[in-house]
């Protein structure tokens, strides 16, 4: 178990190095995409995969819940009164510059 020093508040080299290697080790097991470089694979930042399998029971519910206006405080709007989903789902960027946003916000 790492301690800090109540005096000075401070890690020493032992400790911080235990520390270190716990995030490492925790990164590894749930955050690492494997598609990373070897001098890259503790960073917090890992490429995504090109394609992930989707459950269609999850795409469906996530649909619905886009789309209800009871998720709303007044229940007059949804996600999808501002967000256009097919823009996160666009492969080109170029196609993700449309907005229904207001530009105040």
């Amino acid at each position: 178990m790492v301690k800090m020093n109540p005096a000075s508040g401070a890690l020493n080299a032992a400790e911080k190095d235990a520390l270190l290697e716990w995030i490492y080790s925790v990164r590894a097991a749930h955050y690492a995409t494997g598609l990373a470089a070897e001098e890259f694979k503790n960073e917090i930042v890992q490429p995504l995969p090109l394609s992930v399998e989707a459950d269609p029971r999850k795409v469906v519910l996530g649909d619905k819940l886009f789309h209800d206006k009871r998720l709303s405080k007044d229940n007059t709007i949804s996600c999808a009164s501002c967000h256009d989903c097919l823009l996160y789902t666009s492969p080109s960027p170029r196609d993700r510059t449309r907005s229904r946003m207001p530009s105040s916000a």
